[in-house]
């Protein structure tokens, strides 16, 4: 894993993400937030409740992983 060992915020930064992942979490898109988080691998166990602490809600297809 490519960012293993940063924080989610050192992630995106290095990824060069954090502006898309700011703008998107301004829109509330959880899919777009779930896809920017994968891409920095997390799983789904993990960006649950990133997602959740938005208290935006974890759409029900993506807690199956």
């Amino acid at each position: 894993m490519k960012y293993k060992g940063m924080t989610v915020n050192e992630a995106l930064y290095e990824s060069g993400l954090y502006k898309s992942y700011d703008k998107t979490l301004m829109g509330k898109k959880v899919d777009k937030l779930i896809s920017i988080l994968t891409e920095l691998g997390l799983d789904r166990a993990s960006i649950k409740p990133i997602i959740e602490s938005y208290n935006l809600i974890m759409p029900k297809n993506s807690e199956k992983e």
